[in-house]
């Protein structure tokens, strides 16, 4: 049977460009073209399907201006680079008998090429130059000497052509490193991939290859996945690899639910559960109606006995149709309103029964949370231990540990934690992590592409853009690093911690014989050095931005891992610093990539941004830990602590002080004439209560302050801050009881007298929602209802901006970052009403995980009025909690918050503007700009 070659194209965003063309292939070598037009300038896949399945040979690819193809246009000569492994995977020990074998489609060619091979860290390890001559159909091949020479690792191979007057670069990668068995102890712990799609929907020419190569790196298992075949089960348990969980629930909004069960009535603007089994991801994602079993009890009249039972006999089907997975779960990226539903720890309870009634033995989790931040998924997971209590044996705490901040991982996982054990008493409790990190290697800031990025957006495109290895690739190799080995201080209560490496096309590999990213190389590492590790010992960081954690390995031996985490280093713009210590004699160091390195005769150890381990004998255990603890950077000038600040109410501030030694320090904080002696605890965080240098009013924004000192050991660090703020009182309903305050900060040059426009506007908070009302004098009302509503605030509108967490102004940012919204309230034509826009939301894993509101989308959800005055207008809204996460309605909580009003009058544009920031300013993407609130217990 003949195939046929269907070609389609992405480019960055996520946007696909559809079908270019489809090709009926013979057995003869032909030439076949696809066209298409991009609005702007940004990477391109280009996918091509083969059907049905089976093999066809590509012979080149060739992407060109214009519309029409012309020749084919080839390099004077080529290189291939050849390996003792045909996918230049090599085992550690095996020999590489590496090789160039050149070719050309020209009769004659000759010239010159100069090889280099380089490692992860830009260390050239081999260079050689060689002449050439050859024709078409001759292959001549120049070997490379590269066997003892080249330490563990991913390496980059640069060949550098010179001929026929030109000169032109080729790029190559090569690997060298251990091959695991799946049979250490964390094989499980280094999970690669979640919710498989087809990669596991049967066994599939390929699909073994890439188990096996993940078997190789130390990574044996996956996270979410559906109901597998038999087969594939059975290819899975060859290679000692584990599907580790499935979901019972899954929940959608109200449209599906209307496809899936055309008898219900669900309501717009609501997230709903079901109960489903699906064959394959395709199936689960898609919200086949042939998948669904059960609707939400809110659609079935309610929870009673009888939907109890229907939910047992449900979970039970579903977990009939596979073979036991190591853990289910009730759901995954559960939503608040259905965990705040009153019959919510009803269903946990009724699925639990369901899935131990068939699979007694297995581990059953509530849904968790769809992110491990300290205000949203630790808080969550909070409320839901406490309702759970006595009522079910709490077996794992489930999380997804999304995070664009590298930084906060560690605080969020060390929140976690603290509530699991030590507030709700589950010493030894196992934790389970089914996605998370997703840390991609490319970050473009042209394309809006990020490097930590789960929505979908640009990642779908973002193939390899070369074999060469570049500096978010390094990092983000890094990152994963230091992900996993902050959740392997839990070394005995963590089951898996997903990287989700696999889950982007690109980020794992660079083609289809799996040549790898650099992260590739990052569980196989971690298995070489940690994969039997009895236990983890201690923290012993012994300085600001430096992290040393030190295990004890299968042998009785210490082994640390260190790192540093600047953001100014991860960036590249500054080098991490020298440390001192005195290690004992037979200590071994190894780099990210597992190669060995020589330490030095001076005992001086370069920390950088990608972690390296240090390695001690057994017989030196105590020596090598209190070496590391004594440790000190070059210089010995860095703070052992760091101070933060924050408003607390409006009097006083909240000063965080974070130790970042291994031992107790005592310190003393000053403001004004009081002196407050302070204990800092090993790794800890105290905080102090301290005044503002002037009280935040409740009537206007005011500038405040503070102005503190703090001592310790000799080192002093001043803390000063001034900032713009207000207090917000609580609200119960009567907005006479509401402070108005004056917007009266024109955004540009234009004078213009108040009776033209001014505005007063007033705040007020209850737990429920947040309470905007702002009343404008407006000579002329002007408002065009453009079809394009991101248009509309060109015009008379009021534009709402949020800063969730001071991140800003405590990051020193100076652009919107991932916990931003800017809402637009957007009047009709003729005034009698209004909606509001959401122009801007943070990163969905802050708010309520992929069912959250999207942006650019109008917020039907929010409900305002907009009244006409007698001279000018009049807006009311209330945002809702949950449009306001990750930020938290509550007495002492403190946010950036900006309004601007905008005045069009009879121009075709906006001529004027009033803002809550400073005069001359405007608040778009300036959140620095945004005074301060702080929600009052008044």
């Amino acid at each position: 049977e003949k195939s046929k070659v269907s070609g389609s194209l992405f480019n960055h965003g996520f946007r696909r460009y559809g079908k270019l063309a489809s090709f009926n292939i013979g057995e003869e070598w032909t030439r076949y073209q696809m066209s298409f037009k991009l609005d702007r300038a940004s990477a391109v896949r280009t996918q091509l399907l083969v059907i049905p399945k089976g093999t066809v040979y590509l012979d080149g690819f060739q992407l060109e201006a214009g519309n029409k193809a012309t020749d084919f246009d080839a390099s004077p000569a080529t290189s291939r680079l050849l390996t003792s492994a045909a996918d230049d995977f090599i085992r550690s020990g095996d020999p590489i008998r590496a090789k160039l074998r050149l070719s050309t489609l020209k009769d004659s060619v000759s010239g010159k090429l100069t090889v280099s091979v380089m490692d992860v860290f830009g260390t050239e390890l081999f260079r050689k130059r060689s002449d050439f001559r050859f024709g078409q159909k001759e292959h001549p091949e120049i070997p490379l000497e590269l066997d003892g020479k080249i330490p563990d690792g991913v390496h980059r191979v640069k060949v550098e052509f010179e001929a026929a007057g030109k000169k032109y670069t080729e790029y190559f990668r090569f690997s060298v490193m251990p091959f695991f068995e799946n049979k250490h102890k964390l094989k499980n712990f280094f999970a690669t991939r979640y919710d498989g799609g087809m990669v596991y929907d049967d066994v599939y020419q390929g699909l073994e290859n890439y188990i096996r190569r993940k078997m190789f790196i130390g990574s044996g298992s996956d996270t979410h996945q559906p109901y597998p075949t038999k087969a594939l089960d059975e290819l899975c348990r060859k290679y000692n690899y584990e599907l580790i969980d499935s979901c019972i629930g899954n929940r959608t909004g109200a449209a599906l639910m209307k496809k899936m069960f055309p008898d219900a009535d669900p309501q717009p603007g609501h997230t709903y559960y079901y109960l489903s089994w699906a064959p394959s991801r395709l199936f689960w994602w898609s919200h086949y109606k042939e998948s669904a079993l059960l609707a939400d009890h809110r659609l079935c009249g309610g929870w009673n006995e009888e939907f109890r039972k229907k939910v047992v006999a449900a979970a039970e089907q579903i977990v009939r149709k596979s073979s036991p997975r190591r853990i289910y779960e009730s759901g995954s990226e559960w939503m608040p309103e259905l965990k705040n539903d009153p019959h919510y720890i009803d269903l946990i309870l009724a699925i639990r029964e369901g899935v131990k009634n068939v699979y007694p033995q297995a581990m059953f989790c509530e849904a968790g949370s769809y992110n491990m931040d300290v205000g949203g998924g630790v808080r969550e997971i909070d409320g839901t231990l406490t309702r759970l209590k006595g009522k079910m044996p709490i077996e794992v705490i489930h999380s997804h540990t999304y995070t664009k901040d590298i930084l906060a991982l560690e605080p969020n996982f060390k929140a976690l934690v603290e509530v699991a054990e030590n507030k709700h008493g589950l010493k030894d409790i196992k934790y389970y992590f089914g996605e998370g990190m997703h840390y991609g290697p490319y970050e473009v800031p042209a394309w809006g592409l990020e490097s930590a990025n789960w929505d979908g957006l640009g990642w779908a495109c973002a193939s390899p853009l070369s074999y060469d290895i570049g500096w978010t690739e390094k990092l983000s190799a890094a990152y994963f690093m230091r992900s996993w080995l902050i959740f392997l201080t839990k070394i005995n209560q963590v089951i898996a911690a997903n990287s989700s490496v696999c889950n982007r096309p690109g980020t794992f590999d660079l083609d289809v014989q799996m040549r790898p990213r650099a992260a590739q190389k990052i569980p196989n590492t971690l298995s070489m050095l940690l994969g039997n590790a009895k236990r983890f010992v201690k923290d012993i960081s012994f300085a600001q931005h430096v992290k040393c954690l030190v295990w004890e390995d299968e042998k009785g031996r210490p082994v640390a891992a260190v790192w540093y985490q600047e953001p100014a280093a991860d960036r590249g713009l500054k080098q991490g610093p020298w440390a001192n210590a005195k290690l004992p004699d037979g200590t071994e160091i190894f780099d990210m990539m597992g190669a060995k390195r020589t330490p030095r005769a001076d005992g001086r150890i370069p920390v950088s941004v990608f972690p390296f381990f240090l390695r001690g004998r057994a017989d030196s255990f105590e020596p090598f830990v209190k070496a590391l603890a004594d440790a000190e950077l070059t210089g010995g000038t860095s703070l052992p602590f760091k101070a933060a600040a924050e408003p607390l109410s409006s009097t006083e501030a909240n000063l965080k002080l974070t130790n970042f030694k291994a031992h107790e320090i005592t310190a003393e904080v000053a403001c004004g004439n009081s002196k407050t002696p302070v204990k800092l605890p090993p790794q800890g965080t105290v905080s102090v209560k301290v005044p503002l240098s002037r009280p935040l009013p409740f009537d206007r924004i005011a500038e405040a302050g503070l102005d503190c000192m703090v001592s310790s050991g000799g080192k002093q660090v001043k803390v000063t801050e001034v900032f713009p703020g207000m207090s917000v009182k609580r609200f119960d309903g009567d907005w006479k009881k509401i402070p108005s305050f004056a917007i009266r900060n024109k955004s540009g040059k234009n004078n213009f007298p108040s009776s033209d426009f001014s505005a007063c506007g007033q705040l007020a908070w209850d737990r429920k929602n947040l309470y905007i009302r702002v009343e404008v004098t407006d000579d002329k009302f002007v408002h065009t209802e453009y079809p394009n509503p991101e248009k509309r605030w060109d015009n008379d509108s009021l534009q709402i901006f949020i800063d969730t967490r001071c991140s800003a102004r405590k990051k020193n940012l100076r652009t919107f970052d991932d916990d931003d919204y800017m809402y637009n309230v957007h009047p009709s034509a003729d005034g009698k009403s209004a909606h509001v826009f959401r122009y801007r939301v943070p990163d969905m894993q802050l708010t309520e995980g992929i069912t959250a509101p999207k942006e650019q989308t109008i917020a039907d959800d929010i409900p305002v009025k907009f009244q006409r005055t007698k001279n000018g207008y009049i807006y009311e809204l209330a945002i809702q909690a949950r449009y306001l996460m990750p930020a938290r309605l509550e007495p002492g909580y403190a946010m950036g918050f900006a309004l601007a009003l905008n005045d069009r009058d009879d121009g075709k544009s906006v001529k004027q503007s009033l803002t809550t920031t400073k005069e001359g300013t405007a608040p778009y993407n300036r959140p620095y700009l945004y005074p301060v609130i702080v929600l009052s217990d008044k």
